[in-house]
């Protein structure tokens, strides 16, 4: 199966890089143009279902994508990481006494969701999108950067190697692979 996956439109946290983890903030204005942008991108696709975090930027961006013609169905699969006491604070402010991406470590501080557990929310997700699609159906995903970055890494399988601090996807953008 084809998954063509989504990062949410624009909300004015990222405008002001703010972490927003499970913090349900909505698409602003740009936005809302890069989910029309993207719908138009993506015309004339037919996606079997879409599937979404149940967070309203995500949400909000689906229903542009969307527009009625695909079911979309929320998944908390899908959520971002969840950062705690982090959530609305700069990105700068954010230094925690350990580094929350090592795979190992695997660090819950300052309440922060364990890197591991949204990993096994990624690898749950493609599991029952597996087991209930076939391989011919397109899927589109409108989901979050972290959950974009682990399923990119599983598929290619190279999640043990994988720096995911790093390689982040702008606001409105498209990852396509198979699964």
């Amino acid at each position: 199966m084809k998954l063509c996956m989504v990062k949410y439109g624009q909300t004015n946290w990222n405008l002001e890089k703010r972490r927003q983890g499970w913090t349900d903030t909505d698409i602003n204005d740009s936005g809302t143009d890069q989910a029309k942008a993207l719908h138009g991108q993506l015309a004339g696709r037919n996606f079997t279902a879409c599937y979404t975090s149940p967070l309203q930027r995500a949400v909000n961006t689906a229903k542009i994508l969307t527009a009625g013609k695909t079911p979309i169905i929320e998944s908390d699969l899908l959520r971002g990481r969840g950062f705690g006491e982090f959530e609305g604070k700069l990105s700068e402010e954010i230094k925690p006494d350990q580094d929350i991406y090592d795979l190992q470590l695997n660090a819950s501080v300052n309440g922060i969701e364990p890197i591991q557990d949204v990993i096994q929310r990624a690898k749950d997700f493609l599991d029952m999108v597996s087991q209930k699609y076939d391989t011919d159906d397109e899927i589109l995903v409108v989901t979050h950067g972290i959950i974009m970055r682990i399923i990119k890494h599983i598929i290619a399988g190279d999640l043990d190697q994988a720096n995911l601090e790093s390689s982040r996807f702008d606001n409105a953008s498209i990852l396509e692979v198979d699964y």
